[in-house]
């Protein structure tokens, strides 16, 4: 992106919102201050009214933000959206970016038939990994009508693709071959 790292903010899942810590919490590099505006503008505004929903996409790289819930629901984090989840943002645009890593408790912990999407999406959080603070910004955003569909076309590319069994197991035989 060909960000100065000094003007770059990174943020974990829940920096200033988690209800177990302090504003400062959460805080990899710079500070928060837009991230809590942002989020304070998710928590108190109807994303199903259009306006209020461009007003967001003003704030966040769409595109990167749905590529990152298909890949994180598609892999089934086991500790996610709670751990394994940053959000930074840098440079002109200043558009907050999801930041993907950490997959090792993906796919065989929970297994293929864990509703990651519910998971992800749930308002009231059914385990630990989930709670309301941390599903607060993808149930948000799947109010509006746009993003969902959005999400849901791009989710059906990356299943005939990207997720496709067959790009998935030449992946995974390419890395085997490698370490072998």
């Amino acid at each position: 992106f060909g960000v100065d790292k000094d003007s770059v903010n990174i943020v974990l899942n829940g920096a200033g919102i988690n209800p177990n810590y302090d504003e400062t919490w959460g805080i990899v590099a710079g500070d928060n201050d837009s991230y809590l505006a942002m989020i304070d503008f998710m928590q108190n505004n109807d994303l199903s009214i259009p306006a209020n929903y461009n007003y967001v996409s003003t704030l966040i790289d769409v595109s990167s933000t749905i590529d990152y819930f298909c890949q994180s629901t598609f892999f089934i984090k086991k500790d996610w959206p709670t751990g394994n989840s940053k959000v930074w943002q840098g440079g002109n645009d200043s558009l907050w970016r999801w930041l993907s890593y950490d997959f090792d408790s993906g796919w065989g912990y929970l297994g293929p038939s864990h509703n990651t999407l519910l998971h992800a999406a749930h308002p009231t959080g059914n385990t630990p990994q989930n709670p309301p603070y941390a599903t607060l910004k993808f149930r948000s955003l799947l109010d509006s009508e746009e993003f969902r569909q959005a999400f849901i076309n791009r989710y059906a590319c990356l299943l005939k693709n990207e997720f496709s069994a067959d790009t998935v197991h030449a992946a995974i035989d390419r890395f085997v071959d490698m370490y072998t």
